[in-house]
């Protein structure tokens, strides 16, 4: 693999929880694709990602998103990554609208007519302007994914994407990562195998 196409990697990355050592020298190079992180509950997944999008940092070595440092660059390096946590980020009296519209100013978007096909391809347009706290689990799920594809990230990280979707969601969201597996890197956490082979993910296992 070419290291100037990278679009996510990282060298000798180490991590260690109180007596437990979760990574030691790993090196991960990826280019644009879907790649889904897999392993037993406790293997680092959510760990991983959130090392990956600087919400903690290593104890030892690098990483670069699109070619910028994460440490040195954390700015320029955040402008091309998207991240959607497994739980429900945003404050319960926020609205969708109110949710997506932060997102798009922290990421410096203007209003796009895709942001609006987002909503719709995950049919949650008419529930823009209900706040958080009243959502059905589904539906806050649905908002934060729309909120990470927001832009067209170089780089989008997801950790259990899946969690709280019904069928017809997930066939949506397997369609829309399928889109962009030739012009960014989406790699996301996930148990459900089902949605592995829906997206056509490379697999990187994590052992237990």
């Amino acid at each position: 693999m070419n290291p100037s196409s990278a679009l996510l990697a990282c060298s000798g990355l180490r991590k260690r929880f109180g007596e437990r050592l979760l990574f030691d020298g790993l090196d991960l190079s990826l280019e644009a694709g879907v790649v889904a992180l897999t392993g037993p509950n406790g293997s680092g997944k959510s760990t991983l990602l959130s090392l990956l999008c600087g919400i903690a940092a290593p104890d030892a070595g690098s990483i670069a998103i699109a070619g910028h440092d994460l440490a040195r660059e954390p700015v320029r390096a955040k402008q091309q990554l998207s991240f959607v946590p497994d739980e429900p980020v945003a404050y319960g009296f926020m609205t969708g609208f109110e949710y997506l519209a932060m997102l798009a100013t922290l990421k410096r978007l203007r209003p796009a007519p895709e942001d609006q096909a987002l909503l719709e391809r995950f049919h949650i347009d008419m529930a823009r302007h209900l706040p958080f706290k009243d959502m059905s689990l589904g539906t806050q799920r649905k908002f934060m994914l729309a909120g990470g594809l927001l832009g067209k990230p170089a780089v989008l990280l997801m950790d259990e994407p899946t969690n709280g979707l019904d069928a017809a969601a997930k066939e949506t969201l397997a369609a829309l990562l399928d889109a962009r597996r030739h012009d960014s890197l989406v790699l996301f956490s996930t148990h459900d195998q089902a949605f592995v082979a829906a997206t056509n993910a490379r697999v990187l296992a994590l052992p237990g």
